[in-house]
């Protein structure tokens, strides 16, 4: 599977990794679970850093930024870090940042500095 997570109740975080080609398909299978187990509210680290370069279409993260804006107009959604591992990645993080989702959003080149900043926001 492309994109993997964990979910900690007990420290309110989501853990997520993209390895390898992931789909616009593969994002929703991650947010159908997040929101399922009532963690949309928890501090979120999503590692892009071992994505395929160029398998996300530009047009499938519009339409899945969309989505966490719709759902965010229900309730809250949680800080956000993604890692990235090129400029490309970060290019798109980036654009995907620009939907305002009412969170917190930081991106990062290492995981390490991604988990403080998330647990500054705890």
């Amino acid at each position: 599977m492309p994109v993997t997570w964990s979910i900690s109740h007990e420290d309110r975080l989501v853990s997520a990794a993209v390895s390898g080609d992931a789909s616009g398909q593969d994002l929703e299978a991650y947010m159908s679970a997040v929101t399922a187990a009532g963690a949309m509210p928890y501090r979120k680290l999503f590692d892009a850093t071992y994505a395929a370069p160029g398998s996300l279409r530009l047009s499938e993260l519009r339409a899945f930024s969309r989505k966490i804006v719709a759902y965010a107009k229900d309730g809250p959604v949680g800080p956000l870090a993604i890692v990235v591992g090129s400029d490309l990645e970060r290019e798109m993080a980036e654009m995907f940042g620009q939907a305002d989702a009412g969170r917190a959003l930081g991106i990062f080149s290492d995981v390490l500095e991604a988990r403080k900043w998330l647990d500054k926001l705890a």
